[in-house]
């Protein structure tokens, strides 16, 4: 109990005790933080050896060990619990002891600091021996899981938080520096167990004032999902609502639709419906997941609230659910685009405003109306870059081809690559609504006569399959576009199937806009291909096709060779072959004759 010597005359005689020992003599000093002594000269002169608190923990092996010595009867599993929730703190594993002696049937796997005996513990020992200033501070602070002085000032209504934590900190009172800046603190898990419980009986009106201005803190210092977090244990759920619809889209829209479904857990589905907020983030999770039938819930329980609703930002709700039908498309693509319209209307700028740039822009497109797809994908990937990547990607692609229709492929391959990057960059290749992504940059690579083309299709027809009931106008296309490049590799049978497959959908969809047009043109490429190229011309193979695809660019034989991985040798015998079969006899003519065939796009 060194700590606890204020004399200046004690300490004076205790240095000179420890300083003029016998030779062969030693002394300990026990304390509980480092007292008035020369340390620093005793460690420059190395004649002082000092044991720490981190030095004292109890590994799991030592845990077990003191349960044998004291003939307490815990098993090997709840051992390792209970080093884990003490920290390795001998005192506290030791205080367990007792409690399982009090209470055979305890439940040791739960034993926290507001345990009788360790709370006993920490109050006699420490929390008496510290001021009411500090008390008050401990007490209150214990809401936070992280500490810091800007936080706790600002938290606390206080100042000086970072001289305090320090004192503390260094006085070894359960308080550990998380780095060292010494900037972040947290408590022991068991002293702030102590501390909660303390808040409680002093303060029971405060924690939620305190959650509340946790939540606002970490709000302020861009960590909405700690403030989400905060909001939740103050049981504030018109914060949480609040909170959620405003990071919606920025968390769905870079691939964070987990930490959204994990907003939501806590929450019934009465409480979810009971929120219009809540349940336009249950819809948007249900959509970036694949999940039609929650989707169609959803979309359903929002058309109940009254027209004149407003979400947590005071925007019209009217907008954010004409987005959510947008996504559906059931009612065709003029629809559609007019509902997205609405919601781009209705949401001035942000990442809402964003997302309906989207379905007004690949709308758009499948209308006819090139144009307003343009001025729309433009837009949505300005604001996309600053709020949300996956609209960037979006519209990236829709933009190749929209480039690609004009016959611009340089600007088309460009945007393709740029799609394509956004979507690996922000991991989101597995977002069902991505399908549409992969079919327009496969599309555009295999004109390029790219070898990414193959597992660009595969990835796109595993996503498009699992995009059931939603954006069917999206499905159709997307199947378009992965049958018309795997038409362009020569990948016939699978191209037919998808072509099928976006007949059936197409056949119940209604105000189609150019899907039609787009299906019977691919159908007709691949007919082309299936179909021998005159009387007595046969029809290319696969192989031939694909080396076919290749020479309108500026690939010599032998680069084309490294692109499909076969020799030189194997690809100048399928050139010839293609030459003969097309009635011609150089390069050029093999590309006019085949664009004349349908067999290359113009």
């Amino acid at each position: 109990d060194a700590h606890v010597i204020r004399s200046t005359t004690a300490l004076a005689i205790l240095r000179v005790v420890v300083e003029h020992l016998p030779p062969g003599s030693r002394s300990i000093i026990a304390s509980r933080a480092e007292p008035a002594l020369p340390l620093a000269r005793w460690r420059a002169n190395r004649d002082v050896v000092e044991v720490r608190t981190d030095d004292l923990k109890m590994s799991v092996a030592e845990g077990a060990a003191l349960f044998r010595a004291v003939d307490a009867e815990v098993s090997a599993a709840t051992a390792a619990a209970l080093v884990d929730a003490t920290e390795g703190w001998p005192a506290g594993l030791y205080l367990s002891t007792l409690a399982l002696r009090d209470n055979p049937d305890l439940d040791l796997a739960g034993f926290g600091g507001d345990e009788r005996a360790v709370a006993a513990y920490f109050i006699q020992e420490v929390l008496r021996a510290e001021s009411e200033e500090h008390v008050e501070f401990l007490t209150r602070a214990s809401v936070l899981e992280k500490l810091s002085g800007d936080k706790c000032d600002a938290v606390l209504e206080r100042s000086g938080s970072a001289e305090v934590l320090d004192q503390l900190e260094r006085s070894n009172l359960f308080v550990i520096a998380l780095g060292r800046d010494r900037e972040w603190y947290r408590f022991h898990r068991m002293f702030r167990d102590l501390l909660r419980a303390e808040l409680h009986r002093r303060e029971p009106e405060s924690e939620p004032r305190l959650l509340r201005a946790a939540s606002e803190w970490w709000e302020g210092n861009g960590e909405p999902d700690t403030a989400i977090a905060y909001a939740r244990r103050a049981g504030d759920a018109d914060r949480v609502s609040t909170l959620v619809w405003t990071n919606l889209m920025a968390y769905v829209g870079s691939g964070r639709t987990a930490t959204v479904q994990r907003w939501l857990e806590p929450f019934t589905e009465d409480e979810i419906a009971a929120r219009p907020a809540l349940a336009l983030a249950a819809a948007w999770a249900a959509f970036t997941g694949g999940n039609t039938e929650d989707l169609d819930r959803w979309a359903t329980i929002l058309q109940t609230f009254g027209s004149d609703e407003r979400l947590p930002d005071g925007a019209p709700l009217a907008g954010a659910v004409a987005l959510v039908q947008a996504q559906i498309g059931a009612n065709g693509l003029t629809a559609a685009r007019d509902a997205a319209d609405v919601a781009y209307r209705q949401y001035p700028d942000g990442p809402t405003h964003a997302v309906a740039c989207v379905f007004s822009g690949l709308a758009s497109r499948l209308l006819g109306d090139s144009d307003a797809a343009r001025a729309r994908c433009r837009e949505g990937l300005h604001l996309g870059i600053v709020y949300m990547p996956i609209v960037a990607a979006h519209c990236t692609a829709q933009l190749a081809l929209l480039d690609a229709e004009t016959g611009d492929w340089t600007s088309a391959s460009r945007m393709a690559d740029d799609a394509l990057r956004l979507v690996e960059e922000y991991e989101v290749e597995e977002r069902p609504a991505v399908a549409e992504i992969f079919g327009a940059v496969a599309y555009v690579h295999a004109r390029d006569g790219r070898s990414d083309v193959r597992d660009l299709v595969k990835r796109g027809v595993w996503l498009v399959s699992r995009l059931v009931g939603v954006a069917v106008y999206g499905q159709i296309d997307a199947r378009i576009l992965l049958a018309r490049a795997l038409t362009t590799i020569g990948d016939a049978a699978m191209a037919r199937t998808l072509l099928v497959d976006a007949q059936a959908l197409l056949d119940r969809y209604p105000d189609s806009g150019r899907l039609p047009e787009l299906l019977a043109d691919a159908q007709s490429h691949l007919d082309a291909v299936e179909v021998p190229l005159g009387v007595a011309a046969a029809p290319l193979t696969p192989a031939e096709l694909r080396v076919l695809r290749y020479l309108p660019t500026h690939l010599s034989f032998a680069e084309i060779a490294d692109q499909v991985y076969v020799s030189r040798n194997t690809v100048k015998t399928q050139a010839i072959a293609v030459y003969r079969k097309l009635g011609v006899s150089s390069r050029t003519a093999a590309v006019d004759r085949a664009r004349e065939a349908g067999l290359l796009d113009p």
